[in-house]
């Protein structure tokens, strides 16, 4: 209790490198980069919040939609952030992108999470990698956060796609392929997109 929230937080990181809690969780707790500011305010400012996974998997029984780590890793490599400052722009912006992104897809991401997932990627923890690329090109680029609206439309999230199974994401019986292989291909995808034609 004589400890700042900060601190208690790092001494619950160091007792939990003795004490088997996830790897993830301990990410989250040291909270050393920059990614790790803008994730704990989308976790408690944004539709985000209660959504995202501690550990390395996602519970569906608490609506579960991303893991801690695939939010921070991924800010982390795609957004430049030089100081606070930088981040908490980031933040404001990743705030503004989810909410709309999760208020404008209600159904998939919030009513409907599990039967989704059966026939859709849009709520794929993986697919969250490629939603941050886009979010990272569509901030250097001056694009409102608004605009993921007249994007994300345009793609067709369903496993019967024969696209995911093109870029190797899904294997034949329409189930994910390796994890690894699979960001990377998530990435390329949207970092490959036309954003610019797209928004008009």
């Amino acid at each position: 209790t004589n400890y700042s929230t900060k601190r208690a937080q790092q001494y619950q990181a160091q007792l939990a490198k003795a004490t088997p809690i996830s790897r993830t969780r301990i990410q989250e707790l040291e909270a050393n980069r920059l990614s790790d500011t803008v994730v704990q305010r989308l976790k408690s400012e944004s539709d985000l919040q209660g959504r995202v996974s501690q550990t390395n998997r996602i519970h569906s029984l608490n609506k579960e939609l991303v893991t801690y780590n695939v939010l921070s890793d991924t800010i982390d490599e795609q957004f430049i952030m030089e100081n606070r400052a930088d981040a908490e722009d980031v933040a404001d912006y990743l705030i503004d992108y989810f909410n709309m992104l999760l208020g404008t897809y209600s159904n998939e991401f919030i009513n409907n999470i599990e039967d989704t997932r059966k026939i859709s990627l849009i709520n794929d923890n993986n697919m969250f990698v490629g939603y941050i690329v886009l979010a990272r090109r569509m901030f250097e680029n001056n694009i409102k956060a608004r605009d993921i609206r007249k994007i994300i439309k345009n793609i067709d999230f369903s496993r019967s796609n024969s696209i995911w199974k093109e870029l190797n994401i899904l294997d034949d019986n329409e189930n994910l392929t390796d994890t690894n292989k699979v960001r990377k291909a998530i990435k390329e995808y949207f970092e490959k997109m036309d954003i610019g034609v797209e928004i008009k």
